[in-house]
């Protein structure tokens, strides 16, 4: 594909003559070189990605790249800007020509205008990317009905005091194609608990959000084509019921906190196809698990000593140290054990809940990994 690369750049560079002074920085009009008109054909090139060290030098530098017709048929766009300048820049007009071709479309650190967002319409974007970027919720309902091909979004906002930026509800108002999602550093709505609709969206990961436990719930229940489920330090509900006919893995990874709401019961009632349940939290664990009915469970983790309560079916385990029941869960391979210190009787009476074990690992406070084939 026709990119230039930073490779290439350098050998450019380098192929100057010595007695030539290096050209100032900026574009056609500084004098710099220009690497688009480098490109050999117009339409060229399928990738336009420039560090914003680069595109902070002047807007006109940049606008003329992006209507060079070595971008005719440009298909992934990466804008990223400064994430420490004073002032967020604007999304250059000229991307409107990209509509008809744009696979990829990246925006970070930025701002949409409000009389240019309800112009974008791009029928054939699959990925859209929006990272630290300043859009109004009209903006961004308008950004998002003009791609109606869209198969993942991702909307990152950035580090910020509490409380969370409030997500637009337009955020939520997929297309019917969108098959991956994933929010981070947001507040979910609870207004549209019950309006979101994902047909057929298959992974959802949510990292660093607020979202109550309604909403949760909802939005999982609006999901009956997702298998992949991952909450990153999410935060806000503290009982979460897994009961889903297509999921096959979930991931929850929590920290220690005295001022957010973090779940203490986690329960799967009915998950058919679940073949990876993992749980990272703090070593003080004071979570309830409930495994009723995962007959696919292949992948179990991360279980504490300390843990308040575990129930695999009819066997309930106060802890690791005492075992009430026999369960036996034949489908389970991996097992994963986070102790403080090494007991063998403790881990031996364990694992006879799994006789099937193919591979083992024991995590000890010393951060140093045991793992039994």
């Amino acid at each position: 594909m026709g990119v230039v690369t930073r490779t290439q750049t350098k050998r450019m560079k380098s192929q100057q003559p010595d007695s030539e002074e290096p050209p100032p920085r900026g574009g056609r009009e500084a004098g710099g070189p220009d690497l688009i008109s480098l490109l050999p054909d117009e339409g060229s090139a399928r990738c336009f990605s420039v560090s914003y060290s680069i595109l902070a030098d002047d807007s006109a530098t940049l606008d003329g790249w992006l209507r060079s017709p070595a971008l005719d048929n440009l298909q992934e766009l990466d804008f990223s800007f400064n994430p420490l300048a004073s002032t967020t820049p604007l999304v250059p007009r000229s991307i409107l020509r990209f509509s008809s071709t744009l696979l990829v479309a990246k925006f970070n650190y930025c701002q949409f205008p409000s009389d240019t967002a309800h112009l974008l319409h791009f029928p054939n974007l699959q990925h859209l990317e929006l990272r630290s970027v300043t859009v109004s919720d009209d903006s961004l309902h308008a950004v998002l009905a003009g791609c109606p091909a869209l198969d993942k979004f991702e909307l990152i906002y950035g580090y910020v005091a509490p409380p969370r930026p409030l997500m637009p509800l337009s955020a939520l108002h997929f297309s019917s194609t969108l098959r991956v999602a994933k929010f981070v550093r947001c507040q979910f709505p609870n207004t549209a608990a019950h309006q979101v609709q994902f047909p057929n969206l298959q992974h959802l990961e949510l990292e660093t959000v607020t979202i109550s436990e309604v909403s949760l719930h909802a939005m999982v229940s609006s999901c009956p084509a997702l298998n992949c489920l991952i909450l990153n330090y999410s935060s806000g509900f503290r009982r979460f019921m897994i009961n889903s006919l297509k999921l096959k893995r979930v991931e929850m990874y929590f920290g220690r906190s005295d001022t957010e709401i973090r779940p203490y019961d986690l329960t799967i009632v009915n998950a058919p196809c679940l073949e990876r349940f993992h749980h990272r939290g703090p070593y003080e664990d004071n979570i309830c698990i409930s495994i009723i009915s995962a007959p696919k469970l292949k992948i179990l983790g991360c279980i504490t000593e300390n843990i308040f309560l575990l129930e695999l079916g009819t066997t309930v385990f106060k802890g690791l140290h005492d075992v009430r029941g026999a369960t036996v869960m034949r489908t389970v391979k991996v097992l994963a054990l986070r102790l403080e210190h090494l007991d063998l009787d403790v881990v031996t009476n364990f694992m006879k809940c799994f006789p099937c074990i193919q591979i083992s690992s024991l995590l000890f406070s010393l951060k140093c990994i045991c793992t039994f084939l």
